[in-house]
């Protein structure tokens, strides 16, 4: 069964491209799979836009739709950098979108109990 092509030089190209290198076939099962929940959400609503349009304002943007889960931000952040940095060692990308892109902060707790 043939797979459906994405137009060339979308996020979902791109995004693509990524799950065939080295580095994500390092990344451990568990993120491997955290990251394709986050980029399935990703391509559902950007997937056809270029990558080029990326920037880091729509990152941003990304974050802040999350910000209700402080967790799920970071994860978000983490899925896009780890893209967007072996994009820009590829050559695909010129500039990183993600980059200066803050992490929420984590929220202060006593811990666990003793």
């Amino acid at each position: 069964m043939a797979l459906p092509r994405q137009p060339i030089h979308s996020l979902e190209w791109l995004i693509a491209r990524h799950r065939e290198t080295g580095g994500w076939l390092t990344l451990s099962a568990a993120t491997r799979r955290q990251r394709e929940n986050i980029f399935k959400g990703v391509i559902a609503n950007v997937g056809k836009q270029p990558y080029q349009a990326m920037t880091k304002a729509v990152i941003v943007a990304g974050r802040e739709k999350r910000a209700a889960t402080p967790a799920q931000a970071r994860n978000f952040l983490d899925a896009m950098r780890g893209l967007f940095r072996w994009a820009l060692e590829a050559g695909h990308v010129a500039i990183d979108p993600t980059a200066g892109v803050k992490n929420p902060a984590r929220p202060k707790t006593d811990g666990f109990p003793v």
